[in-house]
């Protein structure tokens, strides 16, 4: 069973005692009484919508933990293997393949790596790097570096103009 992510019930929200300012015989409400009356009930019905939001969400997760993760995790499987053999034909001994269709098949091999890379959080096998390398002409460690920095600096530089001044530490 999943984990409820947002902390809320799956089950409806219940009806909660509303907070309303109410009138004492003829009294009559005034008129911040009368808003403060129309926000409390705006603020229960955005409270009822948020829970509702939460229940749903939780349900997506619960979805993609059973169904779509391990798909994902069959795709890198194959992919990987994929890669591996179209590797073997792209450095093949064999000249059976011209240059267009070498670099067709660069272009795949490249476009699968991206997406197993994408696909998993763990770091991928030393024989995928070693393909990632000959292919792409940079270490994946390099990359991976290279797209930190620079997704870094594109943060730095939106707190920037946000007004942050953000002093960058090594990691």
């Amino acid at each position: 069973m999943q984990q409820n992510l947002f902390d809320i019930s799956t089950e409806k929200p219940q009806q909660k005692k509303e907070l309303a300012i109410t009138k004492q015989g003829k009294q009559v409400l005034t008129k911040q009484q009368k808003d403060f009356n129309r926000l409390a009930k705006k603020i229960e019905k955005l409270r009822a919508d948020l829970e509702l939001v939460g229940i749903k969400l939780n349900k997506l997760l619960e979805y993609y933990g059973t169904y779509i993760h391990p798909l994902e995790q069959r795709i890198v499987t194959l992919r990987s293997s994929c890669v591996k053999v179209l590797f073997q034909f792209y450095t093949g001994e064999k000249k059976f393949l011209t240059k267009n269709e070498k670099n067709i098949l660069k272009d795949v091999i490249e476009s699968d790596l991206n997406e197993i890379f994408s696909l998993t959080p763990v770091e991928p096998d030393d024989e995928l790097k070693t393909i990632y390398k000959a292919i792409s002409g940079e270490s994946y460690e390099e990359t991976k570096k290279g797209y930190f920095d620079q997704m870094k600096s594109e943060m730095e530089e939106q707190f920037r103009e946000e007004g942050f001044h953000i002093t960058s530490i090594p990691i």
